[in-house]
């Protein structure tokens, strides 16, 4: 799953290196839609499951449980999504997520922290002393 997929970026690489790949993509703004559809065939990735709404009350019964989740966007919601993914995660899943700001990686090593889950891989990448991003998988 690709939870805020914005533009499709996640969605779209993950398709182009595994093929067979089910992606299910969550995105709250509708505008999403459009983007998701365009950049899917600019890259030749058809078959991704759009969701359009929020991801906190969209209904995952009628979507194929994930074994790996990217977060995206969280729209300050992080903690709740987090529990929500736990819920749904197949059995040693992994949630990815890509930190921009202190606060939302405390809220994200909080929050798998939570649910029971360790963070095993930790990368920063900086261009410059200037928003660094922080991606963190945890299992």
């Amino acid at each position: 799953w690709d939870v805020g997929f914005c533009t499709g970026s996640v969605s779209i690489e993950a398709r182009l290196q595994f093929p067979d790949l089910r992606v299910t993509a969550f995105e709250r703004r509708e505008e999403g839609l459009r983007l998701m559809h365009e950049n899917s065939r600019r890259f030749g990735t058809p078959g991704i499951d759009i969701r359009i709404g929020d991801f906190l009350t969209a209904p995952l019964e009628t979507c194929t449980p994930p074994d790996a989740v990217f977060i995206g966007g969280h729209g300050g919601h992080l903690q709740e999504m987090i529990r929500r993914i736990d819920e749904v995660l197949l059995p040693g899943g992994t949630i990815v997520f890509n930190s921009v700001s202190e606060t939302s990686l405390a809220a994200f090593l909080d929050g798998v922290r939570r649910v029971g889950r360790q963070v095993t891989q930790r990368i920063r990448l900086t261009v410059d002393e200037h928003n660094p991003i922080e991606i963190l998988k945890a299992e």
